[in-house]
């Protein structure tokens, strides 16, 4: 879901300032917008290439450690999930087909008992 919307400068400065895993040059385009004591709600692309496009550029980001949250960073960084990033970075095709069956799947997720349904 991550390959169209923006985040906050605030919901992920402090990460920003602490982690070593994310391109050097794309950290210092993002600290020169959003100082560590950021609180404001300064808008950034989540998807740096194609922001306003459904696509699978969100993945090829991440194999370049474009990542803009610590949650997407964590993605490709030598663990479980990089098979995963590759393969969808590789082809638009598999990326748009998992992403329908998973949208169909969080569909059918009935809310807890008791839920106020408004």
């Amino acid at each position: 879901g991550h390959t169209i919307g923006k985040g906050r400068c605030l919901t992920f400065n402090t990460a920003l300032y602490q982690d070593s895993n994310i391109d050097p040059s794309y950290a210092a385009s993002l600290k020169s917008k959003c100082p560590n004591s950021a609180t404001d709600a300064t808008l950034f692309p989540i998807d740096v290439q194609t922001e306003n496009v459904f696509d699978n550029d969100y993945y090829k980001n991440l194999i370049q450690k474009r990542g803009l949250f610590r949650s997407d960073r964590v993605l490709y960084n030598g663990g479980s999930a990089d098979s995963t990033v590759a393969c969808f970075a590789n082809s638009q095709n598999k990326f748009f087909k998992e992403f329908g069956i998973s949208m169909i799947k969080m569909g059918r997720i009935q809310p807890a008992a008791g839920t106020k349904l408004e």
